[in-house]
């Protein structure tokens, strides 16, 4: 099926006003009708002979006409075999009377000259707002003489985009349901779809949107697909081949059936197929356009139509025929260490060759792959290098060469089972989990127990994991008192010294503790990070290096940040450093650190001296210290900003964060990147999705490779159709480039949150999110690759808490940590490992 194929039924949940059109809804004066043929709206437009007009003159090179009110005609390269001179106009003059009744929602412009065939098709935008509450929109375009038709538009951010092979008149047109509605079938307009195939299949080669090659003698079928009311009369399908510099021919007038649609009670439908031979002497383009046209009771025919190009070319029988793709390879998913089979097969005179090539680089270039030239290849055992490699095969004979298109190889790698409850004997319930990962795949995970009936947290249980082993038997910390709410962090240096902080009371005050345990040991006794009883900690981090010196951060009533540091090998803790502004009032940080023991600490402060909000780094390098507080954004001093996280490798370092003004209507993400070459970066705003607002608080994180490359993902959320929907976003910059355009990551639809990304050593990112908030999905991408299929990491009977942040270790041996929940039983701390 082509594109036309995705319409959807107008009734029910909708994501997007519908592209297609009919009969529209007879509420506005019949003078808002002749203001779009007439373009009245506007006092200057009164007289047509100082329409506005655009024109340039275009080639075999292609090129765009911007006309009045930024309408654009995109012209490829190709579709004009000579000079010719196109024009947009703002104006109705000499169009035929607009029959439909509806809403006019943009002036009609007039795409000259009339009558022109394109070699291949064309692309029209043209602002298109649609007005509150209309059900349906698209754009109706029509030649002199002619009549009206909807093009199947699609409508979204504010414009109107559609592709013709021919110009004429066009206007935008919307519907909405009054209130109340007398009309069963109001803004039910019609739908039409045309599927293209071909046989001998390989004949058939798809160039574009509505755009086919035919190489070789064949039949090319149409199957057209149309709805309409089921009150709709009259059905008729008029099939057209566009002839240049003649009128156009009828090769079809159909009279049609609606049957009921099951589907939608709202609709009716028909399907009819034709045929057109084509053969050598056929060879050149031809043109057709179908028109589905019916008429609701007391109203004028209204229609829909589609225009297809064929470029027919077509050898002497006899003679030489270039290869063709029969059958493409289809991507490949398998489980590390299974082999993948990609199958193609082709055709052509003299029969050709078929020789199999990869790609690791996203299709950039290709190798040959040695002695693969069989009808199918079979590669050895897969491995998570492999993930997103692409296979094609390339016919060649006399007549020339033709290469398939790509097919992908997704590569899951993950170990078995995919979750599992952190192991305590007796199952208590738990309030809070975290873990930290090392090289060698190897993990420490924390979690917060309660009282089963006050629920009230009673002490902390660590376990480690090991490839070999799995998960240890719980470990249990004493503690006292301990705050839950004020952060559990555990963090594990690649040489296997692992460190718990938490907050409890000592002198009556909330005091930042810590237990650490060196490799093959113990759990040492608790004991205080920092001694100062005359205020209160709020909260706790905590990181580890390579060779398993830890850095500790935490805030305190007096609105103050601190770090100290504990040296691999050491008892003692060193002297807290304060990280803020002078005279500042910061929050709670976050943490990040480089395997070669630089840190990153970012944190939102207060300028009181400058009256303002602002968002401050400060970077620990080894030999030299902590650098200092350096301002990344300031704002209103009532302005807020909401931290994502911050992430350091190597020579790189950028922190994420949210800037809302109090009175705006909505927030900002922000990226701020520090090289070692240009210091910190201006503040950069990331790019957004196309629905919703960006949500507030923890769904934004970013992570950085050693190269420089940044990524970040972030959630965005928004009512489509009634319902809410929460997607996962994602965006990249290259060092000195900016973010480049968003990528939704997440599937499209339900409610996807609390995202959670990291590179490994090699730059390969790792995505883990919530979807539904039962289901926790990972998704892999490869260094120079495309995203993997996402996988389940837990499919949840109830709610999945994620604690996070996402534990990624340097080999890339990945841990997300939770708390799941179910309707009558008790909260498990559970923990799932996904292995390359």
């Amino acid at each position: 099926m082509n594109d036309d194929a995705t319409v959807r039924p107008l009734h029910g949940t909708q994501r997007a006003l519908q592209p297609v059109v009919g009969r529209a809804w007879r509420v506005l004066l019949a003078a808002a009708l002749a203001c779009g043929l007439a373009a009245c709206g506007d006092d200057d437009e009164a007289v047509q002979p100082s329409a506005p007009t655009a024109a340039a003159t275009l080639g075999a090179a292609g090129g765009t006409l911007t006309g009045p009110d930024g309408v654009e005609l995109v012209v490829p390269p190709g579709a004009l075999s000579a000079d010719t001179e196109l024009r947009i106009t703002k104006t109705g003059a000499g169009a035929p009377a607009l029959q439909a009744d509806g809403s006019v929602v943009t002036p009609t412009y007039e795409f000259t000259p009339h009558g022109l065939l394109f070699e291949q098709p064309v692309t029209i935008r043209m602002p298109f707002q649609p007005p509150t509450g209309a059900a349906a929109a698209d754009v109706l375009m029509a030649s002199p003489g002619g009549e009206w038709a909807a093009v199947g538009a699609t409508v979204a951010d504010g414009k109107a985009e559609w592709q013709r092979i021919s110009l004429s008149y066009g206007v935008g047109m919307a519907c909405a349901v009054p209130v109340p509605n007398p009309d069963p079938y109001a803004c039910v307009w019609q739908t039409l779809g045309v599927a293209v195939g071909a046989t001998p299949a390989g004949a058939l080669q798809m160039l574009g949107a509505r755009n086919w090659r035919v190489s070789a003698a064949a039949v090319v079928g149409f199957e057209v697909h149309m709805s309409a009311a089921p009150d709709c009369a009259a059905p008729r399908l008029v099939v057209r081949k566009l002839v240049p510099g003649s009128n156009t021919q009828v090769i079809a007038d159909i009279r049609l059936t609606l049957s009921p649609d099951p589907a939608d009670p709202h609709r009716a439908r028909a399907t009819y197929r034709h045929d057109l031979a084509l053969a050598h002497e056929d060879s050149g383009t031809v043109r057709l356009a179908h028109v589905f046209e019916c008429a609701r009771p007391g109203q004028s025919s209204v229609s829909i139509s589609q225009q297809t190009l064929l470029t027919v070319d077509i050898p002497a029988p006899g003679a030489d025929v270039p290869p063709a793709v029969d059958t493409a390879p289809q991507d490949v998913t398998v489980n590390a260490p299974d082999s993948a089979t990609f199958t193609a097969a082709g055709s052509g005179s003299p029969a050709p060759t078929q020789q199999w090539q990869r790609s690791t680089d996203g299709g950039n270039t290709w190798t040959d792959i040695a002695g693969a030239t069989g009808p199918s290849y079979t590669t050895g055992a897969t491995r998570a290098a492999d993930h997103g490699a692409r296979f094609r095969a390339v016919f060649s004979n006399r007549a020339g060469s033709l290469a398939s298109a790509a097919a992908t190889l997704t590569v899951l790698t993950r170990a078995t089972p995919l979750a599992q409850a952190l192991p305590q004997a007796d199952n208590l319930p738990a309030t809070n989990a975290v873990v930290a990962a090392a090289s060698a795949g190897r993990f420490v995970a924390a979690w917060i127990v309660a009282d089963p009936v006050t629920r009230a947290p009673t002490g902390i249980r660590t376990s480690r994991y090991t490839r070999a082993g799995g998960w240890s038997a719980a470990v249990d910390v004493p503690t006292v008192d301990i705050d839950a709410s004020r952060g559990l962090t555990a963090a594990l240096g690649n040489d296997g010294t692992a460190v718990v902080t938490w907050v409890q009371p000592a002198a009556g005050q909330p005091s930042a503790w810590f237990v650490r345990q060196a490799p093959g040991g113990v759990w040492s006794s608790p004991a205080l990070i920092e001694n100062d009883d005359s205020v209160a900690v709020r909260g706790v981090k905590v990181v580890a290096d390579a060779n398993g010196t830890a850095t500790a951060v935490w805030n305190t009533s007096a609105a103050r940040t601190f770090a100290s540091r504990l040296d691999a090998g050491s008892t003692a803790w060193s002297g807290p450093v304060e990280l803020g502004l002078p005279n500042g009032g910061s929050l709670m940080p976050v943490l990040a650190v480089a395997a070669d023991g630089r840190v990153l600490a970012a944190f939102e402060d207060f300028d009181r001296n400058n009256g303002q909000r602002v968002m401050v780094a400060n970077r620990y390098v080894p030999g030299s210290g902590w650098s200092g507080p350096a301002v990344l954004m300031a704002q209103s001093f009532n302005d807020i900003m909401s931290l994502g996280n911050a992430a350091i490798a190597g020579n790189h370092a950028a922190v994420v964060y949210q800037a809302v003004p109090v009175a705006g209507a909505g927030g900002r993400n922000m990226v701020s990147r520090w090289s070692a070459t240009n210091g910190w970066s201006a503040a950069e705003e990331l790019p957004v999705g196309p629905v919703g607002n960006v949500v507030p608080g923890v769904d934004r994180q970013v992570a950085v490779a050693a190269d420089g490359r940044t990524s970040v993902v972030w959630s965005q959320q928004g009512f489509v159709g009634g319902s809410l929907v929460r997607d996962v976003y994602f965006a990249e910059a290259l060092p000195g480039a900016a973010f480049g355009v968003f990528e939704r990551i997440s599937p499209e639809g339900g409610y996807a949150a609390y995202a959670q990304i990291a590179a490994d050593a090699l730059g390969n990112l790792l995505v883990v999110w919530s979807k539904d908030l039962t289901d926790l999905r990972g998704q892999r991408r490869p260094v120079g690759g495309t995203w993997g299929a996402n996988v389940s990491w837990e499919t949840a009977t109830g709610n999945v808490n994620i604690g996070g942040p996402l534990a990624l270790g340097p080999d890339g041996d990945a841990a997300m940590a939770w708390i799941e929940s179910a309707a009558g039983s008790d909260d498990v701390p559970t923990v799932s490992v996904w292995s390359p």
